[in-house]
């Protein structure tokens, strides 16, 4: 999911970590909560795709 953070929207961030052999992402947002909303849609629809390409 790093390379995709290159052109991740102004005033959003997101720190991806590994706990315990979990993937966390933890969002934040200075700015509207719809562009918050659209990431996380967008994110978790890139991890949804990885587990599919995995299985």
């Amino acid at each position: 999911m790093e390379p995709d953070n290159v052109n991740f929207p102004e005033g959003l961030s997101l720190n991806v970590e590994n706990i315990d052999n979990k993937l966390v992402f933890n969002f934040e947002s200075r700015e509207n909560m719809k562009k918050l909303i659209g990431t996380v849609d967008e994110v978790l629809e890139h991890v949804q795709l990885a587990l599919k390409v995995i299985e």
